[in-house]
């Protein structure tokens, strides 16, 4: 029997040699975002991006006491079902 060698066809090694599918793969690549960046992308100000993050309306990534990033995938999902979809979907559809 011959050997493929341990990998497996459309599959890439990531970090530490796991391998990664292509879902994956973007997700570990998505840009972090600054709580600015995160604003301008939602079109809302940054004060109303740290009350959510207080609320605790979507994940966010603490990199220091004073530093958040976010993902904006993982934002707009948390944000799905929350009150204010509508008026960020219409905020990012004029965009």
């Amino acid at each position: 029997m011959a050997s493929s060698g341990g990998h497996s066809r459309g599959m890439e090694r990531g970090p530490n040699n796991l391998r990664v599918t292509g879902d994956m793969k973007m997700n570990m690549e998505e840009k972090l975002l600054t709580t600015a960046e995160l604003a301008a992308a939602l079109r809302v100000s940054k004060g109303t991006i740290m009350k959510w993050r207080v609320r605790g309306k979507f994940p966010y990534m603490r990199l220091g006491p004073c530093t958040a990033r976010y993902k904006l995938s993982e934002v707009l999902s948390a944000l799905q079902n929350n009150e204010c979809e509508a008026v960020l979907r219409e905020r990012i559809e004029r965009q």
